[in-house]
C-alpha cells in the first residue's frame, strides 16, 4: 500500500549517441510590442469594467440604506449621502477612462493598419518599378508604332 502514495523515483536513463539536443535559442515570436500593448490594454479595460460594475450595485446599495437612515437619523443619512456621491463620481472617473483606453485601443489598431496599408503600397511601388524595368517606354512606343 505505501507503493500507492509514495513517489516514484525518476531514474535518469543514459543519453544514446544519437540523441540530439535541443537550442536554447529562442523561437521568433509573432507577438510584437503593439499586440503586448494591446493585450495590456484590454487588461487593464476589463479590471475598470469589473471595478464600475463593483461601484454601482455598491451606489445601489447605498440608496437601501439612505433610506433606512433616514427614519433613525438624518446626520447619519446626510453622511451616507455623502458617501453615495463621492462613489458617484468614481464611477463616471472610471466611465471616463474606460473611454480613453477603448479610444486608444481605436488608435493603436487603426495605426497598425495604417502601417500595413503603407507596407503593401511600398511593395506593390517595388512590383510596378521591376515590371517597368522588364518593358522600357521606348519599346513600348515602338510597338505601338507598328500597329
Amino acid at each position: 500500500m505505501g507503493s500507492l502514495f509514495s513517489k516514484k523515483k525518476n531514474k535518469e536513463t543514459p543519453k544514446k549517441k544519437n540523441d540530439q539536443v535541443q537550442s536554447t535559442a529562442p523561437a521568433k515570436s509573432r507577438v510584437n510590442d503593439a499586440d503586448k500593448s494591446i493585450l495590456e490594454i484590454k487588461m487593464r479595460l476589463k479590471k475598470l469594467k469589473m471595478y464600475s460594475d463593483k461601484l454601482s450595485l455598491e451606489v445601489k446599495g447605498q440608496n437601501e440604506k439612505i433610506k433606512e437612515l433616514l427614519k433613525e437619523s438624518k446626520s447619519r443619512a446626510m453622511m451616507a449621502l455623502k458617501h453615495r456621491k463621492f462613489m458617484e463620481k468614481q464611477v463616471e472617473k472610471s466611465y471616463a477612462a474606460q473611454g480613453i483606453l477603448e479610444q486608444t485601443l481605436r488608435n493603436i489598431e487603426s495605426a497598425q493598419m495604417d502601417v500595413n496599408i503603407y507596407d503593401a503600397m511600398k511593395q506593390g511601388d517595388k512590383v510596378i518599378e521591376e515590371l517597368h524595368k522588364q518593358v522600357t517606354l521606348e519599346q513600348f512606343e515602338e510597338l505601338y508604332e507598328r500597329h
